[in-house]
């Protein structure tokens, strides 16, 4: 006899209430997990009250000043690295409208390729981060590196050519591959080689070719549309 929360419970049913409060537990993890998964990331368009103190639908003089400034320590960054970058996800919208950071977002969002920014010594791109002014750190969860520049900050996403088209990486990815089926991937042709530049925050910035066209995989159910945060209009 064993007691467990003052109850005294059989020897016989310790391993099968141990077994029922793992699996308990284990689907408690997986929904905390999914229902934090990649829509998260956007969760603030929706509920910016609950992540930010103040809504910004529209950045001061100083805000802008520090998105070009983080815009060009990037880029030289990468281009002293010899690595291939992008704009992606809403910087590319801002690029394509508004030659520079969209608004009302929070971040630059830049992409790379695994394979290119994997030649780089850990270290070397520390070094270089460091000599840049910018801290960052990588969260292995969503496969990005999360950078901050004094009061702004920049997402730079990595993914992985698998065949003809690229995917995310990140150990979320590796467990809930469901999560990433019909988003989160698109041809590899579209950042392959030869990469247009076009204006963003008063530099000409790499962009896929084809304007707008990955975002169709990147955004799949609303690429056409303007989505603003709740509360922008």
């Amino acid at each position: 006899m064993a007691r467990i929360f003052g109850v005294n419970i059989p020897r016989r049913l310790n391993r099968k209430l141990v077994v029922v409060l793992v699996v308990l537990l284990l689907i408690i993890v997986f929904f905390q997990l999914t229902g934090n998964s990649l829509d998260d990331d956007e969760e603030w368009y929706k509920h910016p009250n609950i992540y930010f103190k103040e809504l910004t639908c529209e950045h001061d003089d100083f805000t802008i000043k520090l998105f070009d400034e983080l815009t060009k320590k990037l880029g030289r960054m990468f281009e002293e690295l010899g690595i291939s970058y992008f704009l992606c996800y809403g910087s590319l919208w801002g690029a394509l409208k508004f030659q520079r950071t969209l608004p009302w977002d929070r971040n630059i969002d830049i992409c790379v390729i695994y394979h290119q920014i994997a030649t780089v010594d850990e270290q070397k791109l520390y070094s270089a981060f460091k000599q840049a002014g910018l801290n960052y750190y990588y969260n292995s969860r969503r496969g990005k590196y999360i950078v901050n520049y004094k009061t702004v900050s920049a997402e730079i996403t990595v993914f992985e050519k698998i065949g003809n088209h690229v995917e995310r990486i990140g150990w979320e990815k590796r467990l809930f591959p469901h999560l990433y089926l019909n988003f989160q991937n698109f041809p590899y042709q579209l950042v392959d080689k030869d990469l247009p530049k076009i204006k963003f925050n008063n530099l000409d910035i790499p962009v896929p070719h084809q304007e707008f066209e990955i975002q169709k995989y990147l955004y799949p159910e609303n690429w056409w549309k303007e989505v603003k945060p709740k509360g922008c209009l």
